[in-house]
């Protein structure tokens, strides 16, 4: 039996408080750090899948039906990425924004730098999804 509760005392949970919002800011600095470098894997991974290497209106295409097959396959390989990423970055936020009560005044501004650079991660994976269309009129 340790000394707090032989005294009748409750423990001291600040320090594992502190830890839990400084681990939650962690991660929220290692997805804002990672997203570029995930969104450019994802691109090309994407772009280089396609026969005719990302051009739409390529001629190794022996078919249109073929090209949109092909083209669906690349839009996929953005979305579902970018679609797990929002979800991370959703369940970040929701871990910063309440780390954030816990924590003291001090730590306001970093926390809110980081909600912020998470938004914009974010932010920066729905233009994946908007973008991840190729398709376009080779007429």
């Amino acid at each position: 039996m340790n000394s707090s509760a032989r005294s009748g005392s409750t423990p001291d949970n600040s320090t594992s408080t502190t830890s839990r919002s400084r681990a939650g800011e962690i991660w929220a600095w290692m997805y804002v750090l990672a997203a570029p470098v995930v969104a450019f894997i994802t691109v090309s991974a994407a772009v280089a899948s396609t026969t005719g290497g990302g051009d739409f209106c390529d001629p190794s295409y022996s078919s249109a039906a073929e090209r949109d097959a092909d083209f669906r396959v690349a839009s996929l390989g953005i979305i579902i990425p970018s679609s797990i990423a929002l979800a991370v970055g959703a369940v970040l936020l929701a871990t910063l924004v309440s780390s954030r009560r816990r924590s003291g005044r001090g730590r306001t501004i970093r926390m809110g730098l980081a909600v912020t650079a998470v938004v914009l991660a974010m932010v920066g994976y729905v233009l994946l999804l908007v973008i991840a269309d190729f398709t376009t009129d080779c007429g």
